[in-house]
């Protein structure tokens, strides 16, 4: 996703609610003075709490796809479990 993808989703996002700019930045805690630079100024930026405030209002629960982590060596479900000795006859 690039920017100006993201300012055209917070447009639609607007036009589709029927929203101001502002009223977008009350419900997502985001500073209405910075949104407004990001959508009306070509070399604004929002940092990183922003954008993380802003998703869920444009894309729902959706989230980034991640990379899925390997268990933690130390984790319960890749625990060492207690072996069960074999029956050895001699």
């Amino acid at each position: 996703m690039n920017k100006q993808t993201l300012i055209n989703d917070i447009r639609k996002h607007l036009d589709g609610r029927s929203i101001s700019l502002h009223r977008l930045a009350q419900e997502s805690g985001v500073d209405h003075g910075s949104l407004w630079r990001f959508v009306n100024i070509e070399k604004a930026n929002l940092n990183t709490d922003s954008l993380f405030r802003l998703w869920p209002f444009l894309y729902g629960e959706q989230k980034t796809p991640t990379v899925e982590a390997s268990p933690s060596p130390l984790s319960p479900a890749t625990a060492a479990k207690p072996r069960k000795e074999k029956n050895h006859v001699e």
